[in-house]
């Protein structure tokens, strides 16, 4: 490929990074596409338009798109990037995801010296633990691989706030309430001190909430709720829990104020039933 080429595509991949960074993901999206084309016409693709491509295309939804460059990506640089296997694993399932999990934690391990891939170590095997609950479960010894997991997250980073919260959900399934409970006050301590470019994704949180409900801890599922609602104040989901929350701390005009927020929005039907119910419990109250 001759030089003129090269930079064309590379002029290319900074003008989709450009709109990408300034959140024009569609016309980011075209601009990969070209460059992408381009560079296959010519069996040269670099690294980071694979990766930057992939990166937007899940932000996207665009899934399959995604996971295809990912794996092209680590087809041809192997040994680049090791947030691709990462980011293909939470796109993929049971061993699949596993394998990738191990795979970008061994080419982690290389630079550990520095922290902050200690902490993406951390997350790595936070995300293996959460894995053994879920797809893994039926596997032999997954209960102390999750364990083990946990512990080693903790040991790379003891602030890896995705560990404690797994720590908790495994605790709960033993009906350990107690150790649950000291789990989520070290994970709620955590996302206190969180940098605004740290904090768990609103998902993550609802999730979180939905612990502390389990544990009955009224005023942590509002401190959550309002970091989630902070970086996405759609969240429906979180908005009822914090009319729950409410509701149990008897501070049943506010709860009735978000509640009748949320009656006016287009909600699905299993979020729309738990909003009658709770309504229904606040009149009869």
């Amino acid at each position: 490929m001759n030089k003129s080429m090269s930079e064309k595509i590379f002029d290319l991949f900074l003008q989709a990074r450009n709109y990408h960074d300034a959140c024009d993901l569609e016309k980011a999206a075209e601009l990969y596409k070209q460059a992408i084309n381009l560079a296959n016409q010519h069996s040269v693709i670099p690294s980071e338009l694979l990766d930057s491509y992939a990166e937007l295309s899940n932000t996207l939804g665009d899934y399959e798109t995604a996971a295809n460059l990912y794996r092209e990506s680590i087809r041809l640089f192997p040994s680049e990037n090791s947030s691709k296997y990462m980011a293909l694993a939470q796109l993929s399932h049971g061993h699949d995801s596993l394998d990738l999990y191990k795979k970008g934690i061994a080419l982690l391990k290389k630079n550990q010296e520095d922290e902050g891939i200690k902490s993406q170590i951390a997350s790595a095997y936070a995300a293996i633990s959460e894995l053994f609950m879920t797809d893994l479960c039926d596997e032999p010894n997954a209960e102390s691989t999750c364990e083990l997991c946990i512990k080693n997250a903790l040991k790379f980073d003891d602030t890896c706030i995705d560990a404690y919260q797994i720590l908790a959900n495994l605790r709960l399934i033993r009906g350990n309430y107690a150790e649950a409970r000291d789990a989520m006050e070290k994970f709620k301590t955590i996302l206190l001190h969180c940098g605004v470019f740290n904090l768990p994704s609103s998902q993550s949180l609802g999730e979180s909430s939905r612990t502390l409900v389990e544990l009955e801890d009224w005023d942590g599922v509002l401190f959550v709720c309002d970091v989630g609602l902070s970086i996405d104040d759609t969240q429906n989901e979180l908005i009822y829990m914090q009319a729950f929350a409410l509701y149990k701390l008897n501070r049943k005009q506010e709860a009735s104020e978000l509640l009748d927020f949320l009656s006016q929005k287009q909600l699905d039907s299993e979020l729309q039933e738990a909003v009658s119910e709770l309504h229904k419990s606040l009149s009869e109250n």
